[in-house]
């Protein structure tokens, strides 16, 4: 499968760094601009804001830029001749693992829309049945909201239906994939998830393991106090997830 790499323009570190890991894994990729959303006329942003968002948010300039980065290699993979493709960010660790999942397909579920590679933020519903993939991980089908678009595989059919969705029902990219609250689009995908997951973001690596990696084509949130996490983790919410099987993917190297 080829590979697409969504990278700033002016983050030349990062992309020797993720050059360098994936080339020592004997994998090639194909570039792909970011949008910096900072940079963006007036014009630019118009259709993102004439419509208030389904969830209630104000679009920063820097989801503007993440959601046109990745719509840009949607355009790339919708316009090409193969079936699928994967598109990272250049914020990734990766696992020494992930050749055997892009180098061959025989492994992808049939009418999948996306397969999720990166490790989950929140816990997740899955289906409990788990398909065999390569290095003795499991592929489940996601029932429920998740976040993150670091690494993932997009079918070329996927592709060609997000880019005819209006401007209006635009959200921030992870949100507007794999949203079930908020986004119509969400709820029509059909999800998959690599678990334990072979990609993840530097930022949810604890005692960041290369320098500068934490991304900057969206934004970055503080620090969140240990309180607040203990708050999140025993609320009632919390109870009634883990009883409904929600867990959190983990990644793997």
């Amino acid at each position: 499968m080829k590979i697409h790499l969504i990278n700033l323009d002016k983050d030349v570190e990062r992309l020797a760094y993720v050059s360098s890991r994936l080339a020592a894994l004997g994998l090639t990729f194909a570039r792909t601009a970011a949008v910096d959303g900072r940079l963006l006329p007036a014009s630019a942003r118009e259709p993102f804001l004439a419509t208030p968002r389904t969830d209630g948010n104000v679009w920063l300039p820097g989801e503007i830029g993440c959601l046109l980065s990745h719509r840009a290699v949607w355009q790339l993979i919708e316009a090409g001749d193969a079936p699928s493709a994967v598109v990272l960010e250049d914020d990734i660790h990766v696992a020494d693992c992930l050749p055997e999942y892009l180098q061959r397909t025989d492994w992808l579920p049939a009418g999948f829309d996306i397969v999720r590679l990166e490790s989950t933020t929140n816990r997740i519903r899955m289906s409990r049945a788990a398909s065999p993939v390569p290095d003795q991980r499991g592929l489940r089908q996601v029932r429920s909201t998740t976040w993150c678009t670091g690494g993932y595989i997009i079918s070329a059919e996927c592709a060609r239906r997000l880019l005819t969705v209006e401007p209006r029902h635009y959200l921030p990219v992870d949100r507007f994939l794999f949203s079930h609250e908020y986004s119509a689009t969400a709820r029509q995908l059909i999800v998959y998830q690599v678990t334990p997951a072979v990609v993840t973001q530097d930022k949810h690596v604890d005692a960041h393991r290369a320098v500068g990696l934490s991304s900057n084509i969206e934004y970055e949130l503080g620090p969140e106090s240990q309180v607040l996490r203990c708050l999140k983790r025993f609320s009632p919410g919390w109870f009634v997830r883990t009883a409904l099987g929600y867990v959190r993917v983990p990644f793997r190297a």
